[in-house]
């Protein structure tokens, strides 16, 4: 006797089958994240972030590379400054956007903690320094 499938079964399976196609270009992004190649993982990850074609895995990968991508600028930046100061006013190049982005994104994922802990470190960091 066979059992039709609940429409449950049949969300589950959609999920593994677009789990499985992006399985490869989250692979590769994850890889990129790991070695340090941040803009890379944007730049793999771009077409279908701007698509709305990504998971909420791949929507992480690429806000969360986006991120780390300017604070490795930023880091870049204050080694060339040679006044303290100024080190100290660098700020992420990135931060604008990216709240934007991840506010966008935690309402339409609202279920989505990785993109709402992500929002939360943009947010802190666009805080005046004084008040953190």
């Amino acid at each position: 006797m066979t059992v039709a499938p609940t429409s449950d079964d049949e969300i589950n399976a959609s999920a593994l089958v677009e789990t499985e196609k992006e399985e490869p270009i989250i692979t590769v992004a994850r890889g990129m994240v790991e070695s340090g190649s941040y803009s890379r993982c944007v730049h793999l990850l771009a077409p279908a972030f701007h698509a709305n074609t990504l998971s909420p895995i791949g929507l992480f990968l690429h806000q969360y590379a986006t991120y780390l991508g300017g604070e490795k600028a930023k880091e870049e930046e204050t080694i060339t400054l040679s006044d303290p100061l100024e080190r100290f006013r660098s700020e992420n190049s990135e931060l604008k956007e990216l709240r934007k982005s991840l506010t966008k994104l935690t309402s339409q994922y609202a279920e989505d903690s990785f993109l709402h802990y992500l929002l939360g470190v943009i947010l802190k960091e666009l805080l005046p320094s004084d008040s953190r």
